[in-house]
C-alpha cells in the first residue's frame, strides 16, 4: 500500500479573521460607500483574505476586481495580491494547472517590485502546486528558493515549515536520510513558537518517514503524538490525516476491520473540507483494502472513483496510483485482460514521473542553496575589509573629486547634445516600428474578422430556423471574435434537427472546432436516411476521436464539444434527443404532456429537464452509445438547447456565478411571452450580472416553441 503523505505546508500567508458573516457585510459597505480608491484596495485585500478562509466560491470575483484597481493605480505589489488570491482560488478548488498560472503571474510582479517575504509566499506556493502534482524537481527548488528568504529574514516559524516540505519530498523520492535530516531542522527551528498545528505536522511528517521503512511501531508514536495535538485543537486536516495514517498501520498488521474503520473516518472528514487529492487518496486505500479482503466488485468501485477524480483534478501521482490498485484487483478476478491494460498504463504514467535527472536536479538544488550561503558569508566578511580601506580612501577622494567634477561638469555638457540627437534618431525609429506594429495588428484583426465571416456563414440566421417553426430564437454573444459555441440546423423529410454545441476553448482555436463539427454534422445526416440524435452523436464522437488523433495518451490534445441535438417531427410534433454533457429543457404549456422512453424531472413549476450523458464528444476515459430520449410536443410547448456559458458567468455583489437556476426563473417568468422578448430578458440579466467583470465564456441560447 502506498503511503500518504500529509502535505501540511505553508500554504497561504493569510492574515487571521474570525469566521463572521457580520465581517464579510461590514467589509463589503465599506468598500462600496468610499469614494478613495487606495482604501478600497486595502478594503479588497482583507476581503478576499476573508473569502479565502471561509467562502472560497466568493474569491475570484474579488480577486478580479483588486486586479482592476490596482493596474489602475499603478501598484504592482497589490495587483500581485489579486493574481495570489486568484492562485488560491483554482487550488482550493484543486485545479492546479490554473492556480500555478496565476501563482507565477504573483510571483514576476513581486520579484520586480514587492518585499522578498512576499516573493516568499508566491514561491511556497507554486512549490505546493508541483508537490501536490507530482513535479518534486520542481517542489524543491522553490521550497530551496523559499528557505533562503526566510533565513536572510531570520524567520525561524517559516524556515521550520520549509525544511518540513523539504523532508516530504525527499521521502517521495526514497532519500530518507535527508528527510530525517530536514524534519530534526524543522523541529529544532520550531522551538519556542506556539504554533501547535505546525508542530503536530512535524511529528506526523516523521510518523510518515518511519512508516515507509517500516519501523511501524516508531511510527504509531509519532501518529499519536500529532493526534493528541490535532484533538486538543479540534484540526479536522490533521485529524484526517492522523486517522489515514493510523489506518495504514492497521492494515500493515492485519487488522483489517481497524483499518477500514479508520480509512473510513477520515474519508469522511476529507469529504466535508472538499479536499480532492486527498479524497482520490481515501478512496484508493479502501479501494485496496478491499481487494486484500477478495470483495472485487467493491474495490473497483473505490478504485474507479479514485481514478476519475485524480483525473478531474489533474493528479499524477493518484492516478498512477488507481491504475496499479486496479491491476492488482483485475488480476486476483483473473480478469487478465483489464489487469494488462491497467498495468500498462501505470507504467507510462511511472515512466512520466520520474525522470533519470531527478537525482541530479536536486543536487544542482543544494548545491546552488550552499554556494549561496557561502558568498553571503565572503559579502559579510568582505564588508568589515572595506570599511577598514575606505577610511584611507576618503581623503584621496576629496582630492581628487574637486578636479574630476570640474571635468565631468565639461563632459556633461558634451553628452546633452549629442544624446539630444540621438534621442530624435531613436524617436522617429520608435514611430516607424509604431507603425508598422499598428499595421500588423490591423491585419491580424482583419484576418479574425474575416474568420467570423466564415464562421457566420456556417450559421444559421437566428431571426429564421425554419418556416415550419413560427416562433425561435438564439441569443449568441461570443467571448471573443470568433466563437466556440455553434449552433446548427438541418431540415430533411418530415424531421428537423437542431443542436448547440460548445467546443473546447474560445476564440479562433474554439473556431477551428466549430467549423470541423458542423461540417460532420452536415456529412452524417447526409451520408443515410434520417438517424437519430444518438447515432449522430456516436458517429460525430467516432470522426472527432479519428481526425485528431486521440488515443488518451498522456500530454495529448483533449479537444472536443458538448452538445445538444434534438431530431423534431415536423408532422407528429414528437421529438428525439440526445446529448453530451449539456441537458434538455422544456417549458410545457400545459402538464398533459406524456414523456416516453425517459425519465424527465418535472418539478412543482412546470419545468421539465432530461439529464445528458456525462462525457464529452471527444476522447474519454469510458465511451458510451449516447442515449435516446422520446417526447411527444403539444402547440405551445417550449424547448430550450444551450452551451454552459451563461449559466457560468461571474459576477453580481459577491463575484459568484450566475447558475441554472437562476436562468430557469428567468424562463419560467417568460414561458407566456414572445420568444424574442424572452431573449431580451436573457439578455438584459447577463449584461446587468456580469457589470464590468471579464466574460469568461461563449454563450449561445436557442429557444424553439411548437
Amino acid at each position: 500500500m502506498k503511503t500518504l503523505l500529509t502535505h501540511f505546508l505553508i500554504c497561504f500567508s493569510f492574515w487571521t479573521i474570525a469566521q463572521d458573516s457580520e465581517l464579510e457585510l461590514s467589509l463589503r459597505q465599506k468598500i462600496d460607500k468610499t469614494s478613495n480608491d487606495h482604501l478600497r484596495v486595502e478594503l479588497l485585500i482583507e476581503l478576499g483574505s476573508y473569502y479565502s478562509e471561509f467562502s472560497t466560491d466568493s474569491l475570484y470575483g474579488t480577486a478580479h476586481r483588486l486586479i482592476n484597481l490596482a493596474n489602475k493605480l499603478d501598484q504592482p505589489c497589490d495587483e500581485a495580491m489579486g493574481y495570489f488570491y486568484k492562485g488560491n482560488y483554482f487550488y482550493l478548488k484543486g485545479q492546479y494547472s490554473e492556480a500555478l498560472a496565476f501563482y507565477n503571474k504573483s510571483l514576476t510582479l513581486r520579484e520586480r517590485h514587492c518585499d522578498i517575504e512576499m516573493v516568499a509566499e508566491s514561491a511556497v506556493q507554486i512549490a505546493n502546486v508541483y508537490s501536490h502534482t507530482g513535479d518534486y524537481d520542481q517542489a524543491y527548488l522553490y521550497y530551496y528558493q523559499s528557505l533562503g528568504i526566510y533565513e536572510d529574514l531570520g524567520d525561524k516559524e517559516s524556515m521550520s515549515a520549509a525544511h518540513s516540505n523539504l523532508g516530504l519530498v525527499d521521502i517521495e523520492r526514497d532519500q530518507y536520510k535527508n528527510a530525517l535530516e530536514n524534519f530534526d531542522k524543522s523541529l529544532e527551528y520550531h522551538k519556542g513558537s506556539n504554533d501547535s498545528v505546525q508542530l503536530g505536522n512535524i511529528y506526523n511528517n516523521y510518523g510518515n518517514l518511519f512508516q515507509v521503512q517500516e519501523m511501524y511501531d516508531t511510527a504509531v508514536v509519532y501518529f499519536q503524538m500529532a493526534m493528541d495535538i490535532y484533538m486538543d485543537i479540534n484540526y479536522a486536516s490533521g485529524l484526517a490525516h492522523g486517522y489515514n495514517n493510523i489506518g495504514i498501520i492497521y492494515y500493515y498488521q492485519g487488522l483489517e476491520d481497524s483499518c477500514m474503520n479508520y480509512f473510513k473516518k477520515s474519508l469522511e472528514i476529507r469529504k466535508q473540507a472538499g479536499d480532492l487529492s486527498a479524497i482520490s487518496q481515501s478512496y484508493n486505500n479502501i479501494g485496496i483494502l478491499y481487494g486484500y479482503q477478495n470483495n472485487i466488485d467493491l474495490a473497483v468501485i473505490y478504485s474507479d472513483s479514485a481514478l476519475h477524480l485524480a483525473k478531474e483534478a489533474g493528479l499524477k501521482e493518484e492516478i498512477g496510483d488507481a491504475y496499479l490498485n486496479l491491476y492488482e484487483v483485475y488480476l486476483a478476478a483473473k480478469d487478465y485482460k483489464n489487469a494488462v491494460e491497467n498495468l500498462k498504463l501505470f507504467a507510462d504514467y511511472k515512466d512520466s514521473l520520474v525522470s533519470a535527472q531527478s537525482e541530479q536536479v536536486m543536487h544542482d538544488a543544494q548545491i546552488k542553496y550552499e554556494t549561496i550561503k557561502k558568498e553571503k558569508e565572503i559579502a559579510e566578511n568582505q564588508s568589515l575589509i572595506d570599511q577598514n580601506t575606505a577610511k584611507l580612501k576618503r581623503q584621496n577622494l576629496i582630492i581628487w573629486a574637486s578636479l574630476i567634477g570640474g571635468i565631468l561638469l565639461a563632459l556633461l555638457c558634451i553628452v546633452i547634445l549629442n544624446r539630444n540627437k540621438v534621442t530624435k534618431r531613436q524617436n522617429k525609429i520608435i514611430e516607424q516600428q509604431k507603425f508598422i506594429l499598428e499595421q500588423k495588428q490591423t491585419e491580424i484583426i482583419d484576418s479574425i474578422h474575416y474568420a467570423k465571416r466564415i464562421q457566420d456563414a456556417l450559421l444559421k440566421s437566428d431571426s429564421h430556423v425554419s418556416s415550419h417553426l413560427p416562433e425561435n430564437s438564439v441569443l449568441f454573444i461570443p467571448k471573443d471574435i470568433v466563437s466556440g459555441d455553434f449552433y446548427w440546423v438541418h431540415e430533411k423529410e418530415d424531421y428537423l434537427y437542431l443542436a448547440v454545441a460548445d467546443c473546447t476553448g474560445h476564440g479562433v482555436p474554439g473556431g477551428f472546432l466549430t467549423m470541423l463539427g458542423s461540417s460532420f454534422l452536415n456529412e452524417i445526416i447526409s451520408a443515410s436516411g434520417t438517424p437519430k440524435p444518438g447515432e449522430i452523436l456516436d458517429e460525430l464522437r467516432d470522426r472527432i476521436v479519428s481526425e485528431l488523433s486521440q488515443t488518451g495518451g498522456i500530454g495529448e490534445n483533449k479537444d472536443g464539444m458538448d452538445i445538444s441535438l434534438v431530431m423534431l417531427n415536423l408532422k407528429s410534433h414528437q421529438i428525439t434527443w440526445a446529448g453530451a454533457n449539456n441537458p434538455f429543457w422544456m417549458i410545457p404549456k400545459t402538464m398533459n404532456n406524456c414523456l416516453a422512453n425517459n425519465e424527465g424531472l418535472t418539478d412543482s413549476n412546470g419545468f421539465i429537464e432530461i439529464k445528458a450523458n456525462k462525457e464529452p464528444i471527444g476522447h474519454y476515459w469510458k465511451m458510451t452509445p449516447f442515449t435516446n430520449h422520446t417526447l411527444q410536443l403539444e402547440k405551445g410547448d417550449t424547448f430550450f438547447l444551450f452551451s454552459d456559458g451563461y449559466a457560468d458567468q461571474f459576477g453580481g455583489d459577491k463575484g459568484r456565478k450566475f447558475k441554472q437556476k437562476n436562468v430557469k426563473e428567468i424562463l419560467l417568468q417568460s414561458k407566456n411571452m414572445d420568444l424574442e422578448i424572452t431573449k431580451k430578458r436573457l439578455l438584459a440579466a447577463f449584461e446587468d450580472w456580469k457589470g464590468d467583470t471579464e466574460q469568461i465564456d461563449d454563450i449561445c441560447f436557442m429557444s424553439v416553441r411548437i
